[in-house]
C-alpha cells in the first residue's frame, strides 16, 4: 500500500458511475483490491438504497451512506441515522402540497420510497422502486428525506424558515431539491463512521462532483473529478480525470493501493 488511507468514500452519479451509468470491470477489480488490503470502500450518495440498489449489488461496497448522509450502514449494520420527526414530516408534506410552486414530491422512510406521480413510477420502475402515495393522509412516519420539484427558490426558502430543523440541497442541473434534517449530510455520516472504526481524519479520502459533496471534499482529503462543479473543485485537494475515464478507480489504484 502506497498511502495511509483506511477509508475511501465516493459519490455515485457523475463521479464513480460513468455518464451512461456503467461500471467498468477495472473499477470493480480496484474495489476488490481495496477489500483484500483491508481498506474500507464505501459509496456516499444522495440516492436511497432502493434507488441505488442496482449499482450497489454490482459494486458491493463495505459501507453505504445513502439519502445524502441520512443513513450509514457498514455491511448492513446501521452506524449513523438522522431523520425528520413524524409531526414535522406530516406538516412539511402538507405545506408542499398547497404550494403551487412545488411539483412532484418523493419521500423516503425506513420502509418505503413514496412518490405522487404514477406515470413516472411505471416508466421507471426498475430504477425507482417507488410506491404511489398522493399524501392525502398523513404518513405518520419519520423521514430520511423529502425531495421535491421546486419551481421557484423562494418556496424552498419559505419552507426552511418555517422548519429550521431542515436543510435544503438543490440537485445539479435540475429543479429538484432535497429537504432533510440539518444534521443529515455526508460529512457528519462519514465522521460517525470514522469515529466508529477509530479512523483519523487524515486517513479518509473522498471523491465527488456536486453540491452535497462539498462538505466531505473540503473537510477530509477531497478529490474532485474533472466534470465536477466549480465549487467542488475549489475546495478539493486534487482534481483528477472525469467519471467517464474511470478516474476514481485509477486514482485509487495508482495512489492508494
Amino acid at each position: 500500500m502506497t498511502s495511509n488511507f483506511k477509508l475511501i468514500l465516493t459519490d455515485l452519479d457523475n463521479t464513480f458511475l460513468r455518464s451512461n451509468k456503467a461500471i467498468s470491470q477495472f473499477s470493480l477489480d480496484v474495489i476488490n483490491e481495496c477489500k483484500q488490503k483491508g481498506v474500507i470502500f464505501g459509496v456516499a450518495t444522495a440516492r436511497s438504497e432502493r434507488t441505488a440498489e442496482k449499482y450497489l449489488n454490482i459494486i458491493k461496497p463495505d459501507l453505504i451512506i445513502s439519502n445524502g448522509g441520512a443513513l450509514a450502514k457498514y455491511k448492513g449494520k446501521i452506524i449513523f441515522e438522522s431523520m425528520l420527526p413524524v409531526e414535522l414530516s406530516n406538516n412539511f408534506i402538507k405545506d408542499c402540497l398547497t404550494d403551487k410552486n412545488i411539483g412532484e414530491i418523493t419521500v423516503e422512510t425506513r420502509d418505503f420510497y413514496f412518490r405522487n406521480n404514477k406515470k413516472r413510477i411505471e416508466a421507471e420502475r426498475d430504477y425507482l422502486n417507488a410506491t404511489f402515495n398522493d399524501y392525502s393522509k398523513p404518513l405518520n412516519k419519520e423521514t430520511y428525506k423529502i425531495t421535491c420539484e421546486v419551481y421557484k427558490p423562494e418556496s424552498a426558502q419559505k419552507l426552511l424558515k418555517k422548519y429550521p430543523l431542515c436543510c435544503y440541497t438543490p440537485y445539479r442541473g435540475e429543479l429538484w431539491g432535497r429537504f432533510a434534517h440539518k444534521d443529515s449530510n455526508k460529512i457528519d455520516a462519514i465522521k460517525a463512521v470514522a469515529q466508529h472504526f477509530n479512523i483519523k481524519k487524515e486517513q479518509v479520502i473522498c471523491f465527488g462532483d456536486d453540491t452535497n459533496d462539498i462538505g466531505m471534499i473540503d473537510y477530509f482529503y477531497g478529490v474532485a473529478v474533472s466534470n465536477a462543479i466549480a465549487e467542488v473543485k475549489q475546495v478539493a485537494k486534487k482534481v483528477i480525470g472525469s467519471n467517464d475515464e474511470d478516474a476514481v478507480a485509477k486514482y485509487i489504484k495508482n495512489n492508494i493501493l
